[in-house]
């Protein structure tokens, strides 16, 4: 018996496909939806002053919004057919 469904999500078309079949488990086990993006790690490079900075700041959080609204959207159109508990997670660089 299932509690939750993973279901990992990259942006593209093709890992929606996974959606119908996660929906159809989880509808028959009674069990929740998770969605998981995991967003690459942008490679960091020590600056003269000894700190480390990537310089991507604000790159980062313009993505991290985009991948928020994205995984929200697909939340939305999961709960319409599926009315049971969906989480969405955004994690950077790991599962």
């Amino acid at each position: 018996m299932y509690r939750s469904v993973l279901v990992p999500l990259d942006g593209s078309h093709r890992s929606e496909w996974a959606l119908p079949g996660a929906i159809g488990i989880a509808r028959r086990q009674t069990a929740q939806i998770e969605l998981m993006i995991v967003e690459p790690v942008i490679p960091v490079a020590p600056r003269f002053d000894g700190t480390i900075s990537d310089g991507a700041e604000p790159w980062r959080n313009e993505a991290d919004s985009a991948w928020l609204t994205y995984v929200t959207g697909i939340a939305e159109r999961v709960k319409a057919v599926y009315p049971a508990t969906v989480t969405s997670t955004v994690r950077v660089g790991r599962a």
